[in-house]
């Protein structure tokens, strides 16, 4: 998946799917042969243990404090130990401290100051009930103490260490949490529970840069199996709030830090049977907090494996072992490079590990401890979970920083491919690669003879000439506009040269035979290769691929302008050449409202006209066929509401009343409204109703109560225009 070409190979084909590889090896070399050993054994544990803590403390030495963890039984394991890396001791030293106070697995360990580590919950054993208790391990003393105890029992929560002093560590979620909760930990002692958005074990958390805020994305829920869902804790409240949702339920996933603020949410299972090969990455700047519409495609499906930042340019992570159904406990490791927004440099650890430990030493190396207890046969112990390992590049692989060698000399262009180097190599006439010294790659020698070679770097080519590994005749050529083209500047745009955007333009893209730049979001394009997102949509560059059927890119309304923001669209139909609502220029139409993949269609709208009759509302109904594409009025009709009668126009129900006549049968009008007679009554003041829906006219005197009145008293009691006379 690396975009850079073959390294040292010609290209393949188009359409080929495979090439033939050839290993060859002086005689001597036993079989089989360890081709490209990145990973290198370590030494070992002095207790063979998976689900346990591994904790970088800060001090001279990067060394490790070991805690905990199960054994092949299943059983918790109260030893701990410390591990002193062969970059500041020589050798890989293991050394046995003091004890847990109280055995256990599946809990976390925090570095909350240099030499202190708080560790918290677990179980007692693989299938335990979680704990509530919590130690505090010192480096000086190497003893745990009680730190406090938490509410209620956990285990596989998480814990986050917070930003600011003193140390406050927030403990979140875990088995047996209903509703899920979450407690801060502080100068030993537990502060009140805080009630989570979402009841989560297994779940992944990552502090958010310069917020001091936190991520908690997915893990196992109320239901058993994993949810999607995620949420930020602001310890100003302190208090959860949901925030936007992953493209995937992902368990025991890993979270990771980015250079550029982002967060990496890789791998995981549904806890259902399926196991992701995709990342989805948090940008807590993207509306606020969003995740990418965009997942990234793992070299592998795993869960329950370890994710590790690596020193270097381009924000890159390690994954390193898991496991999926498919491939049982997974050997493999790969790299996420930021640069490249992809996985990279797969390799193969020496053995295969789950529920293990990877930690970043300050020199740059990656180290992982035990974890090689099968995580479906439990009984099945695979020999890694007492050993120690590191990634580490010997002489003429590719590396991209000085500690990821043996030698400690990665050596090469600022940009393109560098290789470990068995010196630092920095003469101008002296080359670690295979195609300048004509030697070997990994062996730094002299460029002799009347040999030209050729570098371009930032836009500029350089050409040199070197004899007997002297510089003699440098001559510098300024490439813009246009761009390096391997190690010289890329030819002109032409009748008959092309130019691309990757390889020939600097800044961008060819266009009208020019090389011309790439244009920011909300500018107007007409091709994806004009924008820098490499997304056009709707005329405009756009910060996603924005296709779905009720989404837009150019949207300008009232609530502002969206335009380069994939949008919802609201209360229109489609846009551009998307695919209509069914029910298109008929009275039966859906409408972009609250989906952006999908238009919404009202099965209550109503369709034709509308007409009257008794008491009877007739009118036509829409009818969608989403599937078929088609849409109806179908005729349908309804009661007039509370006993109101049909209009004078006999086109809707009546919905106030001001005589009888406005009421349905065995109904009197009183305060505007038809009421239901239950016993002979006045339905207005001109007629008496009988139950029976029977009409009595009152005339020329006034209804009253339950009756005719028999005479006047009064005008009021005559109908108008009549007066009350002495008869």
């Amino acid at each position: 998946r690396d975009p850079s070409p073959p390294w040292r190979r010609p290209v393949v084909r188009v359409g080929d799917d495979a090439c033939e590889l050839v290993v060859r090896w002086e005689e001597g070399l036993a079989h089989p042969l360890l081709v490209d050993p990145e990973w290198q054994s370590a030494g070992s544990m002095n207790t063979p243990r998976s689900h346990h803590t591994a904790t970088v403390m800060t001090s001279p030495q990067q060394e490790i404090l070991l805690a905990g963890g199960f054994d092949a039984a299943g059983n918790a394991i109260a030893e701990a130990e410390v591990l002193c890396p062969a970059e500041t001791c020589g050798v890989t030293t293991v050394t046995s401290v003091g004890s847990l106070g109280t055995a256990r697995g599946g809990h976390t360990a925090t570095l909350v100051a240099p030499g202190q580590v708080l560790v918290v919950g677990g179980r007692a054993t693989r299938n335990g009930a979680g704990m509530n208790s919590a130690e505090r391990y010192d480096n000086g003393t190497t003893a745990f103490t009680a730190s406090g105890n938490l509410t209620l029992g956990r285990a596989d929560h998480t814990a986050t260490l917070l930003a600011g002093t003193p140390s406050r560590v927030l403990i979140a979620g875990g088995d047996g949490q209903s509703p899920g909760t979450a407690q801060i930990w502080q100068s030993g002692a537990f502060g009140g529970s805080i009630n989570m958005v979402t009841r989560r074990a297994g779940h992944s958390a990552e502090l958010l840069s310069g917020t001091g805020t936190v991520l908690l994305a997915g893990g196992i829920g109320s239901l058993g199996t994993a949810v999607q869902t995620a949420e930020i804790f602001d310890p100003a409240g302190p208090s959860f709030t949901a925030t936007d949702s992953m493209t995937s339920p992902r368990a025991f996933a890993t979270a990771t830090r980015l250079d550029d603020e982002r967060v990496l949410v890789a791998g995981g299972t549904n806890n259902a049977g399926t196991f992701y090969k995709t990342a989805d990455i948090y940008d807590p700047n993207l509306n606020g907090g969003e995740f990418e519409q965009q997942v990234v495609l793992m070299q592998s499906e795993r869960a329950f494996h370890a994710a590790t930042p690596l020193l270097g340019s381009g924000g890159r992570v390690l994954l390193s072992g898991g496991f999926n159904p498919t491939d049982g406990m997974l050997q493999s490791s790969e790299v996420f490079d930021l640069n490249l927004e992809q996985f990279v440099l797969p390799g193969l650890m020496n053995e295969p590990r789950a529920f293990h430990t990877a930690s970043l030493l300050g020199t740059g190396r990656a180290i992982v401890t035990g974890g090689g207890f099968h995580p479906v046969d439990v009984t099945l112990d695979l020999g890694s979970a007492i050993s120690v390992e590191v990634l580490q590049r010997d002489d003429g692989e590719i590396c991209e920083i000085d500690e990821e060698c043996a030698s400690g000399f990665c050596v090469g262009p600022a940009t393109g491919t560098r290789v470990c180097c068995d010196t630092a190599c920095t003469g101008t006439c002296e080359s670690c690669f295979q195609d300048k010294n004509d030697s070997e790659d990994g062996t730094c020698l002299p460029v002799d003879g009347d040999v030209i070679e050729a570098l371009c770097q930032n836009s500029v080519q350089l050409v040199l000439a070197c004899e007997a590994g002297v510089v003699t005749t440098p001559e510098i050529i300024p490439c813009a506009p246009y761009e390096c083209a391997g190690t010289e500047c890329a030819p002109a745009c032409g009748d008959d040269t092309a130019c691309t955007a990757d390889a020939f333009c600097k800044g961008g893209l060819q266009g009208d035979g020019e090389c011309l730049y790439k244009q920011a979001n909300a500018a107007t394009c007409a091709r994806d290769e004009e924008c820098t997102s490499g997304f056009c949509t709707d005329g405009v560059c756009c910060n996603a691929r924005c296709d779905g059927q009720c989404s837009a890119c150019d949207i300008v309304s009232d609530v502002g302008d969206l335009r380069g923001v994939c949008s919802q669209v609201r209360g229109e139909a489609p846009r551009g050449d998307r695919d209509a609502c069914v029910g298109q220029g008929t009275e039966c139409v859906g409408v972009c409202n609250t989906q952006t993949d999908a238009c919404d269609y009202d099965e209550e709208a109503r369709c034709g006209d509308e007409s009257c009759s008794g008491e009877t509302l007739s009118f036509g109904q829409c009818d969608f066929d989403v599937a078929g594409g088609t849409s109806t009025c179908s005729p349908a009709e309804e009661a007039c509401a509370s006993g109101f009668a049909c209009d004078e126009d006999a086109s809707a129900c009546l919905i106030a009343c001001e005589t009888v006549d406005d009421c349905a049968a065995g109904r009197a009008c009183a305060g505007g409204q038809c009421v239901l007679v239950e016993s002979v009554q006045c339905g207005d003041e001109r007629t008496l109703v009988a139950p029976d829906g029977t009409e009595t006219d009152c005339s020329p005197v006034k209804c009253s109560g339950s009756a005719c009145l028999d005479r006047c008293s009064s005008v009021a009691d005559c109908l108008a225009p009549l007066v009350c006379d002495t008869a």
